[in-house]
């Protein structure tokens, strides 16, 4: 009987999440029409460079932007052809949220780019006096200020006269299934405009509008949350319920250069995508980016929550970019999806596939003795001595500290592998 239980819930989660197959890319031939009924499009859509489409009543913006040398006019035109933009009130405050992981150079295609910050001021200063624009953001380890002035985003402020805010005191607000979680204590006050970057990730494989707004969660605190919720299918639902309560009024997505392999930090690897992405529905602008990404959806959980709870059926967005000449990317996922934290909720598969899942491991040559991945790390497994040692039998697989360290040295070791022997 325990093991017919063990082979049912393996079943269910290899059929959910569809393991048998590595799908990178969702098949064009299999493409159907179901999504089209959720479009309604005008003449202009199919003669202009910026396609907009409506989605359950909701706007999503498209367009190709094949460097950030030239994507201010085309971001500011997103921006500006918004409702939610044509309903400012001068009075209105807006908090520009782009992604700030860690303190890296704008080339390392880490943190959105700072053309994309600049194009949302430009087009908010039109409508707002620059004392109602903030851009704000709460990194893992550095701060905001500090990444802001490693990736250029500092002195696009300074030369708009645009406050950078730190996201240092909460408060605490309830989810649908979530008791209560902590967020900024002003996220409320504000119209928020989304600025995420498209880009894999190591726990949840991919991350874009709605991984975003992890951020809203001040500094440590957010890695307690792994801590309680350390298997992605749980982690994703978190993620989902917090996009519904925090609802921002538009997502800008910089899908110009994105990100590859083992994002979302350093150990990625950029990639030209060419898109800019927007939105006032933050689950179409991940279907859309995920479109661009060549990233099937139904590998992230908390996009199978979006399309079957939201009533979106986001197949035919690769068809329909493709079909209008957008480029579409294959990006290469991660390396070691972990079997464990996909397959199943069951504490007991959890157990016999855990020395098969993938884990950090440490490059002790590269180890630069920063401890980051030390302070960042949820579940205090990690010691210093004098290079980062993991403890295994207290890590939870959530890979913050391979998305933190600055010097690539934390590698995605796949479970099996080890277990084989092999490297």
């Amino acid at each position: 009987m325990l093991f017919k239980c063990l082979f049912r819930d393996l079943l269910k989660g290899f059929l959910h999440f569809g393991v048998f197959s590595e799908i990178r890319i969702m098949k064009r031939e299999l493409l159907i029409s179901l999504f089209c009924k959720t479009f309604i499009t005008s003449s202009e859509f199919f003669l202009s460079m910026q396609k907009r489409i409506e989605v359950n009543g909701k706007e999503l913006f498209v367009s190709k932007a094949s460097s950030y040398d030239n994507c201010i006019e085309e971001a500011c035109s997103i921006i500006e052809s918004s409702r939610f933009f044509k309903g400012l009130k001068e009075t209105d405050k807006v908090l520009l949220k782009p992604n700030f992981l860690s303190a890296r150079k704008e080339s390392d295609a880490v943190n959105t780019n700072p053309r994309i910050v600049e194009a949302a001021i430009i087009s908010f200063k039109k409508k707002l006096s620059k004392d109602n624009i903030i851009v704000g953001d709460s990194p893992g380890t550095a701060s905001a200020l500090a990444v802001a002035k490693a990736c250029g985003v500092y002195d696009v402020c300074k030369r708009h006269g645009i406050k950078i805010v730190e996201f240092s005191s909460h408060k605490l607000v309830g989810l649908k299934t979530f008791r209560r979680i902590s967020l900024w204590e002003n996220y409320d006050e504000y119209k928020i405009v989304n600025l995420p970057k498209i880009k894999t990730h190591v726990f949840m494989t991919f991350t874009c509008a709605v991984k975003n707004l992890y951020g809203l969660i001040p500094g440590k605190v957010k890695a307690g949350y792994h801590l309680t919720h350390p298997v992605p299918a749980d982690f994703g639902r978190l993620l989902y319920e917090l996009a519904l309560k925090v609802n921002p009024e538009f997502t800008l997505v910089d899908g110009i250069i994105g990100l590859e392999g083992n994002g979302p930090g350093s150990a990625g690897i950029p990639i030209k995508t060419g898109v800019l992405i927007g939105s006032d529905d933050v689950f179409a602008a991940d279907f859309a980016a995920c479109s661009a990404a060549g990233i099937d959806y139904r590998i992230i959980p908390y996009m199978l929550a979006a399309a079957r709870e939201k009533s979106i059926n986001p197949s035919t967005l690769n068809r329909v970019l493709s079909g209008l000449g957008f480029p579409l990317a294959s990006y290469r996922l991660p390396d070691g999806k972990k079997l464990v934290s996909r397959i199943t909720h069951s504490r007991l598969a959890r157990r016999v596939f855990r020395k098969f899942s993938s884990k950090p491991r440490v490059i002790t040559n590269a180890c630069i003795k920063c401890g980051e991945c030390k302070r960042i790390c949820p579940a205090e497994a990690i010691s210093m001595s004098p290079y980062a040692k993991i403890d295994y039998s207290k890590c939870i697989r959530c890979f913050c500290c391979h998305e933190i360290c600055p010097a690539k040295a934390i590698e995605v070791a796949n479970g099996l592998d080890s277990f084989l022997g092999r490297k």
